[in-house]
C-alpha cells in the first residue's frame, strides 16, 4: 500500500470516528438533560429490568463518543461501539415491534422530531459500518498523549455527576393490590347504587373520592389523562355530598367526567381509603388502585397485564 493510500485510509478512519463520536456524544448529552425521561423510555421498550441502568448507559455512551473523537485505542473502542450500537438497535427494534414504541428517543430531550423506524435502522447501520471499517483498519495503540487522559477523565467525571444529578428513580405514590378482595367480582354484587351507572359491555374508571381529600385533588390531572386510553370508555366519579368543597373543586379542575353524589354509607361500604379507583370491564372489577393515581402511562401498563 502506497503512502497516499495509507494517508487516505487514516483520514477516512478519523472521519468515521469523528462522525460516530459526535453522534454518541450528542445522544448522551441529550439524555443527560433528563435521565429520568430516558429511564421511562427504557421501560416503555419493555425492558423494565434495565431502568436502573439509565445513568450508566448515558455515561458509557458519552465516554465512547469522547474516545472515538480523540482516536484513542480505536481497535478496542470501535469494537465496543459496534456492540453498543447493535444493542441500541436491537432494543429499539424490540420496543417497536413488541410494544409499539415509535419514538426511539436516541437524542433525549434535544430532539422533538419522531424519526421513522426504517430511518433509525439505516442510520444505525451506517454508524455500525463506520465502526467495522475502523476496527478492520486499526491496530492496538499503546501510546497515549499525556493530556488526553486528563481531558477524558474530566469529561467522564462531569457526565457521571450530571447523570446522577438528573436521575430520579420512579417512586410510585399509589398502592396496587393484585389480590384485592373485590377484584374479579361483579360491580352489581359490590355496590348496587354504583352498578346503576355501569353498562355490562363497556370499560369504566370509577374514581371514589372525597372533596376534602388532598390526595384526591392531587390525582385529578392524572385521571383526566385516562380519558384518552383506548382501554377506557368512560370515567365516572363517586363521592359524598359536600356543597362547599364541591363548588371549589369544580372551579379549580373543571372535571370532564360525570360525578355522582351518594350517601356516605355507599362510598364507605366499598372503599377503605380515599381515593380508591376501580377499573371495571364488562361489569366486573379488574383492577383496584388505592391512593393517589399514577400517570396514564403507568396505569396503562398495569391494566395491560390483565387484558
Amino acid at each position: 500500500m502506497g503512502l497516499e493510500a495509507i494517508i487516505a485510509s487514516m483520514m477516512m478512519r478519523k472521519i468515521f470516528c469523528f462522525v460516530v463520536g459526535i453522534v454518541l456524544l450528542v445522544s448522551g448529552f441529550g439524555k443527560i438533560l433528563d435521565v429520568t425521561k430516558f429511564a421511562f423510555l427504557i421501560d416503555s421498550y419493555g425492558l423494565g429490568w434495565a431502568v436502573s441502568l439509565a445513568p450508566v448507559i448515558v455515561v458509557v455512551e458519552v465516554a465512547t463518543g469522547v474516545l472515538l473523537i480523540f482516536c484513542i485505542q480505536l481497535r478496542r473502542v470501535s469494537l465496543f461501539a459496534i456492540l453498543l450500537l447493535t444493542a441500541f438497535t436491537i432494543a429499539y427494534g424490540y420496543g417497536y415491534w413488541m410494544h409499539g414504541v415509535e419514538n426511539c428517543g436516541c437524542f433525549g430531550v434535544i430532539s422533538r422530531i419522531k424519526t421513522p423506524f426504517l430511518l433509525v435502522l439505516l442510520r444505525n447501520a451506517v454508524l455500525i459500518y463506520f465502526m467495522i471499517e475502523t476496527f478492520r483498519q486499526s491496530t492496538l495503540e499503546p501510546i497515549l498523549l499525556k493530556w488526553k487522559p486528563t481531558v477524558i477523565l474530566s469529561i467522564i467525571v462531569f457526565v457521571t455527576f450530571m447523570s446522577g444529578l438528573n436521575y430520579y428513580p420512579p417512586v410510585l405514590s399509589f398502592t396496587v393490590d393484585s389480590e384485592h378482595k373485590m377484584i374479579g367480582k361483579s360491580i352489581t354484587n359490590v355496590s348496587i347504587p354504583v352498578s346503576e351507572y355501569i353498562s355490562s359491555d363497556s370499560s369504566y374508571i370509577v374514581f371514589v373520592f372525597s372533596y376534602s381529600c388532598p390526595h384526591c385533588w392531587n390525582s385529578i390531572e392524572n385521571l383526566k389523562q385516562y380519558a384518552d386510553l383506548p382501554e377506557v370508555d368512560r370515567i365516572i366519579g363517586v363521592t359524598s355530598s359536600d356543597t362547599i368543597n364541591s363548588d371549589l373543586f369544580q372551579m379549580q379542575f373543571n372535571p370532564q367526567f360525570t360525578i355522582y353524589a351518594m350517601e356516605p354509607i355507599v362510598t364507605e361500604s366499598i372503599v377503605n381509603a380515599y381515593p380508591t379507583t376501580f377499573y371495571i370491564r364488562d361489569g366486573f372489577i379488574k383492577h383496584v388502585v388505592e391512593g393517589e393515581l399514577p400517570c396514564a402511562y403507568y396505569f396503562k401498563k398495569m391494566i395491560e397485564n390483565i387484558l
